[in-house]
């Protein structure tokens, strides 16, 4: 199997207390694994949306609602127009957004709080990756017969058992 490309995550709030926030649980969620990633921030919708085309390259947007000239729905809707792909998670302080934030095809709706949202953006995060396929979980087994055997979960197809012997079909 090839490698996967380098992991876009674009992150666009205008606070840069909760930008910091997010960056360091996303640095800290994809440092464990061996998927390459960039992170970009932007502190407005507009800036983010001057982009235009270049919109395409994000996998992943973390997307505050609440921003001055351009809300996050508005961006949103900018995003979808070039990118109806990425996997958008907005993150914010106004739960009466949440209808708006689906219309836009959000995978999740996460409230703002500093000290209690990490949790929430790592499930986020275990989902995407997931439906991204991007997490290579990799088991050892101890076969009798060829030693100790490294298989990629995602390559098992079954697994069958026959008279006290296992066969992997990969």
């Amino acid at each position: 199997m090839g490698a996967i490309k380098m992991l876009q995550v674009a992150i666009c709030d205008d606070q840069e207390i909760f930008v910091k926030k997010i960056r360091s649980i996303v640095d800290e969620y994809f440092g464990k694994s061996s998927v390459e990633y960039k992170v970009d921030v932007f502190l407005s919708g507009r800036e983010f949306t001057d982009l235009k085309e270049k919109l395409t390259k994000y996998d992943i947007v973390f997307l505050d609602i609440n921003m001055d000239e351009l809300d996050g729905i508005q961006t949103a809707e900018i995003l979808r127009k070039y990118n109806s792909g990425a996997y958008l998670v907005f993150i914010t302080a106004f739960i009466n957004y949440t209808l708006q934030g689906y219309k836009v095809g959000a995978i999740r709706y996460i409230l703002k709080d500093y000290n209690n949202m990490k949790p929430d953006i790592l499930e986020a995060l275990d989902t995407i990756s997931e439906k991204m396929n991007l997490m290579d979980f990799k088991v050892t087994y101890n076969f009798v017969e060829a030693g100790e055997v490294e298989i990629s979960v995602k390559d098992i197809i079954y697994i069958e058992n026959e008279l006290h012997k296992v066969r992997f079909h990969i």
